[in-house]
């Protein structure tokens, strides 16, 4: 399939479209650059992912993403309609979410997302890095491990409720040592106690569903990359029918184990696109 071909856009236009790139449009900033809502003369509403040029990776980053992504075409992953690049900016010029992020959701007191919403977000992603991945090796060797290490952090914060940024972890406590020293103990004493409302039966299954997700995200972040155990989609939609035996397939249409609930896939997954990891900008 032949990449889609669009006019490059001017640092004006940018520039106009954030009102001078105001902090009221900000969606997200990270190492390697800043996230901006802006709004095209002609009323198209985009997302501006504006690259730091003062450092090298962010440079690459910018390079690797114009060759990656603008001959990829998937439901997971936000499209790029264009770019600008001149000696002194860089930035990708993005399909716009109205949905806002993984972020925005997870802690917002207007929205609950339960067991089964959380796993179809993140059965989601690990589809699009799936294919992601598929993408970089047709273009040859490319490490796609750190990924791997982003996904396993996203699922421990999804499920935990608990930024890797939290406060709570200093002096060499992370994230990830956190979740590996308190699980032993018991699930309940790491995942969102949001997620543990029910009673009985079905509290224990949702306990062995989470402590499965964790474990998993345990395996995705191990120190050696070598050790480190590829998104599990399968898995994952395993897990998910653990949880909703009415789990149903996207493609069959079948129930059982390897399910997929197709009725918030495609649009809960959809604003996933620069927001793996804690980093919108990655």
């Amino acid at each position: 399939m032949q990449p889609l071909v669009h006019q490059r856009i001017t640092y004006r236009e940018l520039f106009e479209a954030t009102n001078g790139f105001e902090e009221s449009n900000l969606i997200g900033s990270g190492s390697f650059g800043s996230v901006y809502k802006g709004v095209m003369s002609d009323g198209m509403v985009v997302a501006i992912k504006v690259f730091k040029l003062h450092t090298e990776k962010a440079l690459r980053s910018f390079e690797t993403e114009c060759e990656v992504l603008r001959n990829i075409r998937h439901r997971n992953i936000t499209k790029v309609i264009t770019s600008c690049s001149n000696l002194d900016f860089r930035a990708l010029i993005l399909e716009y979410m109205p949905n806002g992020s993984l972020e925005d959701l997870l802690y917002s007191h207007d929205h609950y997302l339960d067991i089964k919403k959380r796993l179809d977000i993140m059965i989601d992603v690990a589809c699009a890095i799936d294919y992601l991945h598929h993408e970089y090796g047709l273009g040859g060797s490319v490490s796609t491990s750190s990924d791997v290490y982003s996904f396993g952090i996203m699922l421990m914060e999804t499920f935990t409720k608990t930024k890797p940024t939290d406060k709570m972890f200093a002096g060499g406590m992370t994230l990830r040592l956190w979740v590996k020293e308190s699980l032993p103990n018991g699930i309940s004493k790491v995942v969102d106690m949001a997620l543990l409302r029910q009673e009985g039966e079905n509290l224990t299954r949702d306990e062995q569903c989470l402590t499965s997700i964790m474990e998993l995200a345990l395996e995705c972040t191990k120190e050696s990359t070598e050790e480190r155990t590829d998104p599990a989609t399968k898995e994952l939609e395993v897990l998910g029918w653990l949880v909703n035996p009415e789990y149903r397939s996207i493609d069959q249409g079948i129930e059982g184990p390897g399910a997929i609930s197709g009725d918030t896939r495609g649009q809960m997954g959809r604003f996933l696109v620069t927001k793996i990891s804690s980093d919108p900008t990655k």
